[in-house]
């Protein structure tokens, strides 16, 4: 399969996933009820993912900026894993499923994320 086919494929299932994440948002709630702590506590861990995914995309970028393509980045977040932006990105995605209340809203977006990224990663 092409490399633009794949990604087409990649994208058009990208706009699936966030049409169906803003339905699911549109009518999920939590079990816990809005204003108790474990709900708040949730959302507010789910704040922080959302915060290191943004700090870490930076992080990332700004890291490898001008590098990539010359030579082998062995030092800062490409030291740790081979894919910080991706790894962020999933982090920010589980973050947005928590803003419900549900931490399984918040696995669940992050694996949806990292199913689409799949074929890139």
């Amino acid at each position: 399969m092409k490399i633009h086919t794949v990604q087409a494929i990649r994208k058009i299932v990208l706009y699936v996933v966030v049409a169906l994440g803003a339905f699911v948002f549109a009518v999920t709630t939590s079990i816990y009820p809005s204003g108790e702590t474990t709900h708040e506590m949730v959302e507010w861990f789910g704040i922080v993912l959302i915060v290191s995914c943004i700090l870490g995309r930076t992080w990332s970028s700004l890291y490898i900026g001008g590098r990539k393509i010359e030579e082998f980045v062995r030092t800062g977040p490409y030291s740790v894993m081979r894919n910080p932006l991706y790894f962020f990105s999933f982090l920010g995605a589980a973050g947005v499923g928590m803003q419900v209340g549900s931490v399984i809203l918040g696995l669940i977006c992050a694996t949806l994320a990292w199913l689409v990224f799949y074929v890139v990663v």
